[in-house]
Parts: C-alpha cells; structure tokens; sequence
C-alpha cells in the first residue's frame, strides 16, 4: 500500500470546453481548490495553448469543433514534447463506444457528466497523485491503483483490463438501457394515469349525480351537467358565483332555489379532491326533495289540526314559546303578546238538535273567521273541542281590542248569510304580557281563560 501526499499547490490544468457555461463552471472550482486553469475553447485552440506551455493535466469535452477531444488527446499523445500531459475525457459514459474510443486515443481517465464537485476534484486529485507515483515507482508487471483512498498493486494484464472494461461498459450500457426501460414504463403510467383522469372527468360530467367542485375560498370552479340541471343555471354563471352553501360539514341538507321559483331539497356530500393540482372540495348533491315533502307532510300533520286546518295543541305550543321568548329578550323591539282564549258559545246544544256535522261545520266557521280577524303573523289554533286560541304578535292593547272587534264583526257577517243555518256567538278573554316580562305561556293561558268563562257568564251567548 503506498500513500497518498499529492498537493494541488501550482498545478496547471487546461480545459477545452465550447460551452461557455459549462466551462466557467469548471474553472471556478479548480480555481476554488487552488489550481491553476487555463481555458481553450476547442481542440485546436488547446493544442496552440499546450504547444506554448505545456499543462498537468488536460481536461476536454469530446464534441467540440475543428478538433474534437479524441483528436486533441490523441495529437497530446504522439507528441514526445506532451505526451506525459495526463488527458481526462469529458463525457456521459452512456455509450461505452465513448470509452473505447477515449482508451484508443490515450486517454489516461474520464470525468463524468453532468458534472459535480466532489466527484470532479477528487478525480483530478486521483490522476494528479497517480502520476506522481508512477514517476518514482520502478516500472514493472504491475498497476498501482487508488480503491478508497488506499493504494494497491494489480498485475498488470492488458487483456484482463481490456475485457473487464468492456465488461464495466457493458453493465453500465445494461443499467443504462434498464433504466431507460424504467423510465418508460414511467412515462406510460404517467400517460395512462391522464387517460384514465380524463376518463374520470369525462364519468363526472356525464353521470346523473350533480358536481361541483368548490376552490377553498368558496368560488365555485366546475360544475358537471347534472348541476347544471339542478340549480337551473349555465355553467358559465354558476363558475363566477361563489358558492351557495356552507361546506363546512361533510353531510347536510340544502334548499336549492331556482329560477323558475321552484326549489329542490338535496343532500349534499362534500370531501376533498385535487383539481388540475389545487386542492379543493367536491360537493355532490343528492335530490331527497319527495323525501322532504313527505317528512315535512308528517310533520304538518302531527301539528296540525285535521278538521279547520289550523294549529293543533303540540303546533300552537311550539311556536308561542318561540314568540314569548322572543319578546321576554330585554333588547326585543316588540310592543308585547297578548293571548285571546276563545270558545263556542252552546256548542252542546249544537251538536244535541243539529247533529255532529253541524258541529264541525261550526268549528270550520269560527276557525275561518279566526283566520280573516287576525294578521299572518299572529300564531292561531284549536286546542281541543271548541276550544280555540289565537296569539297576538307585537301589539299592544288597542290591537287586542280591534282583534275582538274584528271577530264580533265578521261572525256577524257569516250569521247574515242565506246559507248560514246557525247563528254561531263565541266567548273571548283576553291576557297581555309586556316586553321584558317573563310570565310564562301556561300563566298568560290560565288568565285568558279565566276571563273567557268571565265574559260567557256576563254576557250569555253575545260576543264580548
């Protein structure tokens, strides 16, 4: 083992490189690792410089023109003058032709491209250390060779050399052609991949399950067919809106409101996607709009009452609670509730002499009068029998009373009609509550009762 004390100190190093970039490249990094450099810009150009002084080391590209590098090295070669100038060839190694070609011209090494710094220094250091050795080591049947910074004597076997570089190369070119393979098979995955994602996008725009794809700032990028069917508006406006509903959550229940009017309930799904390399959400819409007629049918019926149509106990409850709890909030900008509790005067006695059909008659009528005595918003129901209770939003005294005079008013008009067989009266009482205060709904309900069966015994079968 012989070791390794080569220096870089005043060592000259010629490049003959055409490409300006690539050759300052490798200046800077001679230069940066004390050598000294000299630059040619092709083969010829090398040649004058080396006749005039000759260098430690050439470093030359092959393909360069007027002389190219396997004629420099090999003009280096057969001149007695030069022919102890080390010669590094400059290539890719992807063709072992390069290396048989290099080795036939004389050259001493080869630098890989594309180049690198470690790889590159350490190279010129190797060939640098070699050939000083090779100047004091006694010629003999043997090679001296640098493996991992250690230095070691390999019989010297033209022909074994020969076969084992070619036998490197070819590996190599086996690698190569491997990885080319590798490579291709890459390129065909990639290809296949964008068939098979616009086969996707092509599925997505023709599928029955409305799309849309929502950027994470809410715009709306794409929306396939089936969307475009659903809101009833062309791609092109949908894609500048920004999107309708709150995708938050991952499942929720949306109304869409159409053009026309009309609206469609969906169940919309949201989940994450990637988008031509953005990240965004994929909302799909399922119409569930039978589905929510039909629930909110059940609904209707399990507050409604089925003979008048109003409100039944359970409706009229949860909404007034909703109403005094609105009006008990400190801040509330209403004037207060008032409660009238109503009930059919002698409706026994309509049901004994007229029958039970008149008596429903009787129920729709006042229910009917209810409804033209009172405003939209107030909350009107039959609570049970002939029993019936309407809630008065946002008013004050004055509108309790013009409620009651409504009442009296159009059960007069109904009794003065030909068709009218009874002459229907009803009892009313009344209770109020103020913003702010917080009388409870069973409170405000057992005063307007009180004073109901108050004016029906004062007042007898007249409206009060």
């Amino acid at each position: 083992m012989i070791e390794n004390s080569s220096t870089p100190e005043k060592l000259h190093i010629l490049v003959a490189e055409d490409s300006p970039t690539q050759a300052a490249w490798l200046a800077h990094t001679l230069t940066k690792h004390h050598y000294r450099v000299t630059l040619a810009g092709d083969g010829q150009e090398a040649i004058d410089a080396i006749r005039r002084e000759p260098p430690d080391l050439v470093i030359s590209d092959i393909v360069m023109p007027h002389v190219d590098g396997y004629e420099l090295c090999r003009q280096i070669k057969d001149d007695s003058t030069t022919a102890h100038v080390l010669v590094m060839l400059a290539t890719s190694l992807k063709d072992p032709g390069d290396v048989i070609k290099g080795l036939a011209a004389g050259a001493d090494n080869f630098l890989n491209k594309p180049f690198d710094e470690d790889a590159v220094i350490s190279r010129v250091r190797h060939m640098i250390a070699w050939s000083q050795i090779d100047s004091i080591v006694p010629r003999t049947d043997a090679v001296v060779v640098d493996y991992h910074k250690e230095w070691y004597e390999i019989a010297n076997d033209p022909r074994r050399s020969i076969h084992f570089l070619v036998s490197a190369m070819r590996e190599a070119d086996k690698r190569n052609q491997m990885l080319e393979q590798a490579t291709r098979a890459a390129e065909e995955a990639v290809a296949r991949i964008s068939e098979l994602e616009v086969g996707l996008r092509d599925l997505i725009e023709q599928g029955a399950e409305p799309i849309c794809i929502v950027a994470l700032d809410g715009s709306t990028r794409y929306t396939n067919r089936a969307a475009v069917e659903l809101f009833g508006r062309p791609a092109e406006e949908l894609s500048v809106q920004q999107f309708p509903f709150d995708v938050g959550q991952t499942l929720s229940e949306v109304r869409v409101s159409r053009p026309d009017g009309t609206t469609r309930s969906c169940e919309m799904r949201v989940s994450t996607t990637n988008w031509y390399g953005e990240e965004s959400l994929l909302a799909s819409f399922w119409d569930v709009t039978a589905d929510v007629l039909v629930r909110d049918e059940l609904k209707s019926q399990s507050t409604t009452d089925e003979l008048t149509g109003l409100l039944n106990r359970r409706g009229f409850f949860a909404q007034a609670e909703k109403e005094l709890r609105a009006v008990q909030d400190p801040e509330a900008q209403s004037r207060g509730l008032a409660l009238l509790f109503i009930d059919i005067d002698q409706m026994k006695e309509i049901n004994d002499i007229h029958g039970h059909d008149a008596g429903d008659e009787a129920l729709r009528v006042v229910a009917s009068v209810l409804k033209a005595s009172c405003r939209h918003a107030d909350v009107i129901a039959r609570l049970g029998g002939d029993e019936f209770v309407a809630l008065l939003v946002d008013c004050d005294l004055h509108d309790e009373t013009e409620v009651k005079r409504r009442i009296e008013n159009n059960l007069q008009r109904q009794r003065q009609l030909p068709e009218s067989e009874l002459e229907l009266s009803v009892s009313v009482g009344g209770a109020e509550i103020a913003p702010g205060h917080v009388d409870s709904l069973d409170t405000l309900m057992r005063q307007a009762d009180e004073r109901m069966y108050q004016a029906k015994s004062n007042r007898g079968r007249r409206t009060t």
